[in-house]
């Protein structure tokens, strides 16, 4: 399926420094669910679709979940299962990245979304991590016990400052 890969610029009236600023008193907005979240979604929830327009939107970050595959790779899915969100059937942990990554993403049968969604596909924390460097920071919801996983891949991509990590 082909992506348009372009990123957009960050619109935000904060710099992305604030968020490490104690002094910035500015009131930041966050996507929930990149901008997919159940309350209001103007794309699928945790794709890269919903990055970009949470960026275009003016955000100052994204929230995304993450689980991990039976291969240890970071995926951006609410979930335990592809089921509800994706065109397959499966449990995330218990499926390869190859089998996960690329899955095509459904909208809700209830959506109001609008739009052409047809190339949005299951990406992995890495690509979205790309997306949003210097961009928007990232709120992580992980929904895994493989933090071993999640901080490597916050080090690897070099976003300490930009990513918060939230955990049940």
């Amino acid at each position: 399926r082909a992506r348009n890969n372009e990123a957009p610029e960050r619109i935000s009236p904060h710099p992305i420094s604030c968020i490490l600023d104690p002094e910035c008193t500015g009131r930041l907005v966050v996507g929930h669910r990149s901008a997919g979240g159940e309350l209001g979604s103007v794309a699928p929830e945790n794709s890269i679709e919903g990055i970009k327009a949470a960026i275009l939107m003016g955000v100052d970050g994204v929230e995304l979940d993450i689980r991990h595959t039976q291969d240890e790779v970071l995926v951006l899915m609410h979930d335990s299962s592809v089921n509800r969100t994706t065109s397959a059937q499966g449990t995330v942990s218990q499926m390869n990245s190859d089998q996960v990554i690329g899955l095509p993403l459904v909208l809700p049968l209830k959506s109001t979304v609008q739009g052409d969604f047809s190339c949005s596909v299951v990406a992995s924390l890495a690509e979205a991590f790309e997306l949003t460097r210097d961009r928007v920071f990232v709120d992580l919801d992980v929904k895994t016990d493989r933090m071993d996983l999640v901080v490597a891949a916050i080090e690897q991509a070099g976003l300490i400052d930009q990513i918060f990590v939230s955990v049940s």
